[in-house]
């Protein structure tokens, strides 16, 4: 079910979601519109979204170059919380693929973050449009929760297959 709700402060349009589990049983409400990218997941490390956070706040003010300059502090503080201490970015990302922590796709995505970020920080003439400051913003979150979430997830996943695989196997 989907209701359409205004929020009191602003008394902007939200889209809440409910799904029914039996009659009269129903989820508690998610906001399904506007979509809340202004936090991250509690396993990502604080320093990681603080930085994030600061991204969406200077997105949402309409500040596009500093968003995207945001992003590329976020990818320099996780190729510093996973213990990789190069002497610039572009060593870094390579790093994180050469030790495993990122794939192929997502070293591509990282670096043309990184590109843009620098061009962001050192083009005195160039500013980053919104769609682009969008882009970087989703690109930034999905490698931050491929790292930091989706791997630890997995992980779990994976041990509590193994862990029932083999509680299997015992009770035969």
């Amino acid at each position: 079910m989907a209701i359409l709700v205004s929020c009191r402060k602003c008394d902007r349009p939200m889209l809440l979601g409910k799904e029914e589990y039996g009659p009269d049983v129903w989820s508690d409400p998610w906001r399904m519109f506007p979509v809340d990218r202004s936090m991250l997941h509690a396993a990502v490390p604080k320093t990681l979204r603080v930085a994030y956070r600061e991204a969406i706040v200077c997105f949402n003010a309409r500040a596009y170059t500093a968003s995207a300059i945001m992003c590329r502090k976020v990818l320099e503080a996780a190729a510093d919380h996973l213990g990789i201490n190069e002497r610039n970015l572009y060593r870094a990302l390579e790093r994180l693929k050469e030790d495993g922590h990122i794939d192929t796709q997502l070293h591509e995505w990282a670096s043309e973050l990184r590109a843009m970020g620098n061009k962001a920080a050192h083009g005195v003439a160039f500013q980053v449009g919104r769609a682009d400051a969008e882009d970087t913003i989703a690109f930034t979150e999905a490698i931050v929760d491929y790292v930091f979430v989706y791997r630890q997830r997995f992980d779990e996943f994976a041990e509590r297959r193994r862990r029932r695989s083999a509680n299997v196997q015992d009770a035969s």
